[in-house]
């Protein structure tokens, strides 16, 4: 049974994706004057809609970007180590060896490493992320897979750069806890990750961050 998302921890509706494909996209309903609100009072919101209408697209990234850095309860410099594309895990994990194995007299031949596939942010695929570096929040992020890229009926999913990082890069990752509900009363937690690659980060606090000049908050 597919699960529904009622919780979007990350930026609430601003970054609200609908995951049901049954569920159509919600559109901003068009700006009317409300029951009760004067004319002087409806020209201000007038206005302000109009000025949000007008922003660049580099306003409107400088505005996301310091969201994200407000409403996240952890932000870091992750990496992805290794994805996994219709099951198959690039670049392929390396065997440990036994303790106590003897040392072959002839070293084997270097395997071949497949190369990573393009990865087509449409078709959407899994990441292992790991943390590198905490910038906001407690440490307690652990290495796991997640699932990155793809589209739904409103578009691309909410989780930014992460569907376009291939293994050993490393990624700004905005990361804030959520729960779903299966319509059964099961609810489940889970983790709702955005990311900005490197060469993307425009606001003056992730810079600060990132060049260790910021102080590092605790989220309790």
């Amino acid at each position: 049974m597919k699960l529904v998302k009622v919780v979007a921890p990350l930026l609430g509706a601003a970054l609200l994706a609908w995951a049901a494909p049954a569920v159509a996209c919600k559109l901003a309903p068009p700006l009317r004057q409300e029951e009760g609100e004067n004319d002087a009072a409806f020209e201000v919101r007038r206005k302000l809609a109009e000025a949000e209408e007008h922003k660049t697209p580099e306003q409107r990234e400088l505005e996301f970007q310091g969201l994200l850095w407000e409403q996240s309860e952890m932000v870091f410099v992750g990496q992805v180590v290794r994805v996994k594309i219709d099951g198959k895990v690039y670049p392929r994990p390396e065997m440990p060896q036994r303790k106590g194995a003897k040392k072959p007299r002839i070293p084997p031949p270097v395997p071949m490493i497949e190369p990573v596939p393009f990865l087509a942010y449409g078709k959407g695929h899994e990441a292992y992320i790991r943390s590198v570096r905490m910038l906001k929040g407690n440490d307690s992020f652990k290495p796991s897979w997640h699932n990155v890229g793809g589209v739904t009926n409103c578009g691309g999913t909410n989780d930014g750069s992460l569907g376009s990082v291939y293994p050993g890069e490393k990624v700004l990752v905005f990361a804030s806890w959520g729960s779903r509900s299966n319509g059964n009363d099961i609810v489940t937690r889970y983790l709702d990750l955005h990311g900005l690659q490197m060469d993307e980060i425009v606001e003056p606090r992730l810079k600060a961050a990132m060049e260790g000049n910021a102080t590092i908050v605790k989220v309790q």
